[in-house]
């Protein structure tokens, strides 16, 4: 029976060094916030009526967001370090003891 392991060093992490799929999400976060925020800051303000229809482009943000989630699920998450040196440990036999009685070596 063996076991390898490796050692791993970190780096020192970078910021904002977002993957494809949280690029997507928050995007599609912000946006489902802010775009409503402001077509209601423009009527408030301005006075101004604007269309139910432009609440529909939401949509898209939507499915990015979905798409965000899909892209998730195939995605590994940055290792921002390195890894180095590798350990074998070979094992010869194993005692189980149970009970001052050995069962298997």
């Amino acid at each position: 029976m063996s076991f390898s392991a490796s050692l791993f060093f970190p780096e020192r992490a970078k910021q904002f060094d977002f993957m494809l799929s949280e690029k997507f999400n928050w995007f599609s976060i912000l946006t489902i916030i802010l775009y409503p925020l402001l077509l209601i800051f423009i009527e408030k303000s301005f006075g101004c009526e604007i269309s139910s229809y432009a609440y529909y482009v939401l949509i898209l943000p939507f499915i990015t967001y979905i798409i965000g989630g899909a892209i998730r699920l195939n995605e590994y998450e940055n290792l921002n370090g390195i890894l180095l040196d590798l350990f074998l440990l070979e094992i010869i036999f194993l005692l189980f003891i149970q009970n001052n009685t050995i069962i298997a070596k």
